[in-house]
């Protein structure tokens, strides 16, 4: 299950992310610009190839998995189905988000846990416990969650049923437009994978793996529910700063858009604060409850884990700066420091103080990131002037 959600992970990482990315935000800007039939047209082409080349590269990834590794091939195509169908499910719920059809946004984010968590169950209890069946039952609900989102997205608003059924337009500018835009993603999903999981690899390295497992369930504890949170206000923030720039030809506009990003930065910092102070308080049998009782020992390090998810949180809020002006470039930048920042003072801090020094790493390496996104939000402001 574990291998699998990796290759789900890198999928999207590399490519659903970036595409997704490059179409939320340039589809306000073909709104405002009269170019939506050209948009919806090169993007649906977009999405249909990089499905085909993923589902390709993982049938060919499980013929030579069945001849070297056998075991293997079933949770590979399991998640790599489960990762292009949740892509394309997420690529269609975004024209709900951009139109801002909340209660449709809301109803996607609630189906999504609750169908996989379901059906999940149901293949395990009827086929067995296995990775691969546990993966088939997450496929199986994002196939349903991409039928219903594709068949509603182009009932939402008159004008986009409306360029689904037009002709579609000169694609190439657009498909330059979402290389340029989208292009950065790709590598700053390489400087993500790095700082998300390097604090595990040297803890593995320099403790065991005894010392991941509690590392790990600390950290679903404390930074899971900081991820969940920033995520939904982050749903509401970005498409209406996206929606509020627009393509950028209004300053008035653009300068109300940086305002409800550093707005929505404020929030996310205050409405997580009160999870660092639950963790600062009731630790312990927060831990006893949601993970091992054996745990509970190392509740004093929770409340640190919930610090360093809120400034992660913070930190990715201020990079829909760079989104908003179109400089995606610019996000590589945190995500840089935050991934050299991880691998050293994991390594240090953690060959000096064990587990907890990696615990203070994940602290000041996230820090290193809410502060280098804020620099970078104000530098691109100042250059737009």
């Amino acid at each position: 299950m574990s291998l699998g959600m990796t290759v789900a992970g890198a999928v999207y990482l590399f490519v659903f992310g970036p595409l997704l990315n490059a179409h939320s935000r340039l589809l306000t800007a073909a709104r405002d610009r009269g170019e939506l039939a050209a948009h919806v047209h090169a993007f649906d082409g977009l999405l249909a190839r990089a499905a085909v080349a993923i589902l390709g590269g993982g049938a060919l990834a499980c013929a030579l998995l069945t001849v070297f590794a056998p075991r293997w091939s079933a949770v590979v195509a399991a998640s790599v189905a489960f990762a292009v169908a949740q892509g394309a499910a997420l690529f269609h719920n975004a024209y709900a988000a951009s139109w801002r059809r909340r209660r449709a946004v809301a109803s996607f984010q609630a189906a999504d846990g609750l169908l996989r968590a379901a059906l999940a169950g149901a293949a395990v209890a009827l086929f067995g416990k296995s990775g691969a069946i546990a993966l088939s039952g997450y496929a199986g609900a994002s196939v349903l969650l991409f039928l219903w989102q594709r068949r509603a997205a182009f009932r939402i608003d008159d004008a986009l049923a409306a360029a689904r059924a037009a002709a579609p337009g000169p694609g190439r500018p657009v498909l330059d437009e979402a290389l340029r835009y989208g292009g950065p993603y790709v590598l700053n999903g390489g400087l993500t994978s790095v700082a998300q999981y390097a604090d595990r690899w040297a803890l593995l390295g320099l403790l065991g793996p005894a010392e991941v497992g509690v590392y790990a369930a600390l950290a679903q504890v404390g930074v899971a529910p900081t991820a969940m949170a920033a995520g939904v206000v982050n749903g509401y923030l970005v498409p209406l700063a996206f929606e509020r720039a627009g393509a950028l030809g209004d300053p008035a506009r653009v300068r109300s858009a940086l305002r409800l990003v550093a707005l929505g930065a404020a929030a996310t910092a205050a409405l997580l604060s009160t999870y660092v102070l639950v963790c600062w308080f009731v630790g312990e049998p927060l831990l006893r409850l949601l993970a091992r009782p054996d745990f509970a020992e190392h509740h004093r390090l929770l409340w640190i884990f919930a610090v360093a998810g809120t400034a992660l949180a913070v930190g990715q809020t201020l990079l829909v700066v760079g989104q908003v002006l179109r400089r995606t470039a610019s996000g590589l930048v945190p995500w840089a420091v935050n991934a050299a920042a991880t691998v050293v003072l994991s390594l240090w801090l953690g060959s000096r103080f064990g587990l907890p020094g990696v615990v203070w790493a994940l602290l000041l390496s996230n820090a290193s990131h809410a502060l280098t996104s804020a620099l970078v939000g104000r530098w691109l402001v100042a250059t737009r002037s």
